[in-house]
């Protein structure tokens, strides 16, 4: 179940980033190779996806796009060293993106590193306060790690602020979450 919040948050993640950031993607002969990617992310093939992300990256070592995409599909592979090593290359060209920040707590996670993920998502709360997803992603590390009453009132601030964003999708994960993994 866990696994299965973490990576419906990646999912979310990925998409958002990509959206709000696709000047990193715009060298013209990069395009090709982050099209076809994305077209192999989105029918669930990650592996055969990172072929065309290493291409990306070697043509262009500045594209935090292809770097991002490229852990994001390390980590659905469950190559959490690879991952790590990519997203935190998204952290060194973009490192005012809390984001970058989320993707590499969320690998650290993975791992089971809740003391590096906790420190991930509080740089990236520093960098956005009012960001659901970093506030809902410490609550998850929190609790794992057994600091119930933080993580309760991560997931307190992440429903909060996700209602009022009208993310409710993100509200309902924060809700249960904090039932689920803190008994709250």
């Amino acid at each position: 179940m866990k696994r299965r919040v973490l990576r419906a948050i990646a999912i979310v993640l990925v998409v958002a980033f990509c959206r709000c950031f696709p000047v990193w993607a715009a060298p013209s002969e990069n395009v090709g190779h982050l099209d076809r990617a994305r077209e192999l992310i989105q029918q669930g093939e990650c592996a055969a996806a990172i072929a065309p992300l290493s291409e990306a990256v070697r043509a262009h070592p500045e594209n935090a796009i292809a770097f991002k995409l490229r852990g994001y599909c390390h980590q659905k592979l469950e190559q959490s060293d690879a991952a790590l090593s990519d997203y935190s290359r998204v952290i060194a060209l973009t490192p005012k993106s809390a984001d970058a920040y989320i993707d590499r707590g969320l690998a650290h996670g993975f791992r089971g590193e809740y003391e590096l993920a906790i420190a991930d998502y509080d740089e990236a709360l520093a960098i956005a306060p009012e960001d659901a997803r970093a506030s809902n992603a410490r609550g998850v590390a929190r609790c794992r790690q057994g600091f119930s009453g933080e993580g309760r009132s991560d997931f307190a601030r992440a429903a909060e602020l996700s209602r009022d964003s009208g993310d409710l999708d993100l509200y309902r994960v924060a809700r249960r979450a904090a039932k689920r993994l803190c008994g709250a």
